[in-house]
């Protein structure tokens, strides 16, 4: 937030009485948005929706009545959405470590276990031994469920397998979309 100035200072009690005065504004202005939305939003249509579909929807139908184009918000809600998707991978060591594999191969297939083993040659020994990296197969899995969604903004899919013959063995399938 911005420093506030010595001379900008107020209390308490002027702040609420400012805002006692301005409410009605405030209150005049926020209906005669969900009015504007209200009257848009039967008129538009997509070619596609994002996640988040009635979300996506209202924004685009509210954004007119802020000054905004649908265009406009669907590019910003986009951007954060992506935004979030790379702070993830980020604070992951196991999606990192599944974008590092991935810039060696094209697909690769395997069980947890051998994911790991995988990863585990990929990462420092201190990446090992933190206490988020995962210890054995079910927290390979459990950690790969996670990032998924994810990995799949990078363009890297992920597919839990379960092979049809009499031992069942589970497979993941991770590829690069083409």
């Amino acid at each position: 937030l911005p420093h506030i100035t010595e001379e900008s200072r107020e209390t308490e009690a002027s702040l609420w009485s400012a805002f006692e005065e301005a409410r009605p504004f405030l209150l005049g202005a926020v209906l005669d948005c969900l009015v504007q939305t209200l009257r848009v939003l039967p008129e538009l249509t997509f070619a596609r929706l994002p996640r988040l579909a009635d979300f996506a929807v209202r924004g685009a139908a509210l954004a007119p009545s802020l000054g905004w184009t649908a265009t406009e918000f669907f590019s910003v809600y986009e951007d954060n959405r992506h935004s979030g998707h790379v702070t993830a991978i980020e604070a992951s060591s196991v999606a990192q470590a599944v974008v590092l594999l991935m810039d060696q191969v094209a697909t690769w297939i395997g069980t947890a276990t051998e994911l790991l083993e995988s990863l585990n040659q990929l990462v420092t020994d201190d990446k090992k031994k933190a206490r988020n990296w995962p210890k054995n197969a079910r927290g390979m899995s459990g950690a790969l469920k996670r990032i998924a969604p994810n990995l799949r903004e990078l363009e890297l899919t992920v597919e839990f397998l379960r092979s049809s013959g009499r031992d069942r063995t589970r497979q993941i399938e991770i590829r690069k979309a083409s």
